[in-house]
C-alpha cells in the first residue's frame, strides 16, 4: 500500500518542459520581457523577443506572468505543455495637482 502512495505521488509531481507566449489582450502582439514565474518556487524565466518562453515546472503548477502596466496573471498549467497567456492593461491612475 505505501509502494503504491509513493508511485501515484511521483505521477502528481511529474516535471514537465511548459511552452507558452504571453499577448497583449487589446492589442494581441507579443510582450517582451513578461517575467513567468513558477508560483511558490524561485523558478523563472523572462519572456524573449517574440514574447515566447519556455520552463520546466510540475505538472499541477501555476504560474505567475507579470510585467510593468498589466493585470498580473495567475494561469494553473494543468498538465499543458504550450500556453497562450493574455494580459490585461492594468488600471490607469490620473493625479490632480492643486496649489
Amino acid at each position: 500500500m505505501l509502494l503504491g502512495l509513493l508511485f501515484a505521488l511521483s505521477i502528481s509531481a511529474q516535471t514537465i518542459s511548459v511552452k507558452g507566449v504571453v499577448k497583449d489582450a487589446k492589442t494581441g502582439e507579443t510582450i517582451v520581457g513578461a517575467n513567468v514565474i513558477v508560483k511558490g518556487t524561485q523558478t523563472g524565466t523572462v519572456t524573449d523577443v517574440d514574447g515566447n518562453f519556455t520552463l520546466n515546472a510540475s505538472s499541477g503548477a501555476t504560474l505567475i506572468v507579470k510585467f510593468i502596466g498589466y493585470q498580473d496573471a495567475e494561469l494553473p498549467i494543468a498538465g499543458k505543455s504550450k500556453l497562450i497567456i493574455v494580459l490585461h492593461g492594468a488600471a490607469q491612475c490620473f493625479w490632480k495637482v492643486v496649489l
